[in-house]
């Protein structure tokens, strides 16, 4: 904003120079944001795609399934929610291998195929 007295050429070195000067401060801010610990965090509306959410079918008989997610780490918590009747039953969260899959079963066959979503948070 305070321009007069510069030589014409200079004007525009000075312009860059202070333009890449208030990203290098914007940058800097927002990576300390990025990184700062949240303690309570409170969202209205969560959208989750991609490979972090689907959905599986145990068939009917059958008592667990292996999905094959790359996205599946020791630490992982995985979330189910059934969308067919268990039988009183839990989805239990078996063995997972990092970077490949999880195993999720029930305690003993349904008569009829049991549906749920999941949900894996690292």
């Amino acid at each position: 904003s305070n321009l007069e007295g510069l030589p014409a050429e200079g004007i525009f070195e000075k312009i860059t120079a202070t333009v890449e000067a208030i990203f290098e401060k914007l940058t800097a801010k927002t990576a300390q944001i990025a990184n700062a610990v949240i303690d309570k965090l409170t969202i209205k509306e969560l959208t989750i795609t991609g490979p972090a959410v689907g959905r599986a079918v145990i068939p009917a008989g059958e008592s667990k399934i292996l999905i094959n997610n790359s996205l599946v780490a020791d630490n992982s918590r995985i979330f189910t929610s059934p969308l067919t009747p268990t039988g009183g039953k839990a989805l239990i969260i078996g063995e997972k291998i990092a970077g490949e899959s999880v195993e999720i079963y029930i305690e003993s066959p349904l008569e009829t195929d049991l549906i749920f979503d999941y949900w894996i948070v690292n």
